[in-house]
């Protein structure tokens, strides 16, 4: 009889123990899954796979708080400001849906799920690299921490409401743990610390290309992958010829599912180094994914496509960048107000010109970091203001 009595002890500490968490879990609700905390966005956390599922569930999905924008995309589109979006494209409230290290499947995710309320109106995506041919959609093995069961119409009871990392952060709600820095509001998922941050880590990585001659950017490797700039565009496409992209696909099926919801595309300004540094197949693939994508998004008329790589005062000035590819806010904001003037729209009519006078600038661009080394000034034309 005291074996019993204990068994049974035993067993409902266990069911404490598992269902304890899981009602903190319920009524505390961190991550804002079955409801917003308030109008304004507060109390949001880092984690922003999880985070993003709250924030489309509880406010995007509550057509009274007004939100009827979002941005998508990786860390590149985390520095967007949603109140810039908002003054400058006169739109509703603007959430922000980006991912840090998310691949062109995990967003499409996020985005067919986004694109089920029908309060959004608008769609900020920014693509990048990840999106060329060479990348099939449906190939990407997403890494087994995402989420992607939160972002289906029922909410995964397993993921939420038994998970130990949310249960850490309800402790974190009642103050039990430090709760960390995470940005609130307009400057949430941003990713930039400040102007002495950034100069210091773009002060790393300019000693780095400077000191290091194995590193992609340092002058002599640059030297080296010189051959792999063709002599023209034909001769690109000659030898690796435009190829279908799944991940674009992807993006003018969403936009013909969603007639009524406008979409703006924008590949980001890479630095003309990180062309000039790529293999010949690879350069030819992102080349190919500019035009592969203007023929897809051609007759959509709710689309447009924005590209940025002919901005000679961004590309070619790694004082923007703080490592390889990624820029810093202002050029975020630029790329924002290029967008109600159609100022770098890329489309049937100006594709040609664009590669032209895309691919000239890296020409020009090689030239000039083969004598002078990537670090010295470039005589670009005064085409970008901060």
């Amino acid at each position: 009889m005291k074996s019993k009595h204990q068994l049974i002890l035993v067993l409902l500490a266990i069911a404490v123990l598992i269902l304890l968490p899981a009602l903190a879990n319920y009524l505390i609700d961190p991550y804002h899954m079955y409801g917003s905390k308030s109008r304004e966005l507060i109390n949001l956390k880092r984690n922003d796979q999880y985070q993003v599922a709250g924030l489309i569930r509880s406010y995007l999905a509550e057509e009274d708080l007004g939100f009827d924008c979002v941005i998508m995309g990786n860390s590149h589109g985390q520095n967007f400001s949603p109140a810039q979006i908002e003054e400058v494209l006169d739109t509703g409230r603007v959430l922000k849906l980006t991912m840090a290290g998310s691949w062109p499947k995990r967003q499409w995710i996020v985005m067919e799920r986004a694109l089920q309320e029908p309060g959004l109106k608008r769609v900020i995506w920014l693509i990048d690299g990840y999106y060329t041919s060479a990348v099939d959609s449906e190939a990407i093995n997403q890494p087994l921490a995402f989420p992607a069961d939160l972002y289906q119409s029922d909410l995964g009871i397993n993921t939420y409401i038994f998970n130990a990392d949310v249960f850490l952060q309800s402790l974190r709600d009642l103050g039990l743990f430090p709760m960390g820095n995470s940005p609130q509001g307009d400057d949430y998922g941003t990713w930039y610390a400040g102007d002495e941050w950034w100069d210091e880590l773009v002060s790393q990585f300019h000693e780095t290309i400077r000191d290091d001659d194995e590193y992609a950017y340092h002058q002599s490797s640059l030297e080296s992958q010189s051959g792999n700039l063709p002599s023209s565009i034909e001769a690109l496409y000659a030898e690796y010829p435009v190829q279908a992209s799944p991940s674009i696909d992807r993006l003018a099926s969403l936009a013909k599912a969603n007639p009524d919801v406008k979409f703006d595309f924008l590949i980001g300004p890479y630095p003309a180094a990180h062309y000039i540094a790529c293999d010949r197949s690879k350069l030819a693939s992102l080349f190919a994914m500019r035009r592969y994508a203007v023929k897809v998004f051609d007759g959509l008329p709710n689309v447009q496509l924005h590209a940025f790589d002919t901005d000679e005062e961004i590309v070619t000035d790694l004082k923007r960048y703080k490592d390889v590819t990624h820029y810093d806010p202002d050029v975020n904001r630029y790329m924002i107000e290029s967008i109600p003037g159609s100022m770098r729209v890329l489309n049937a009519q100006t594709i040609d010109d664009y590669e032209n006078e895309w691919f000239s600038l890296l020409q020009r661009y090689q030239s000039h970091c083969i004598q002078n080394g990537p670090l010295s000034e470039f005589k670009a034309q005064d085409n970008f203001e901060d």
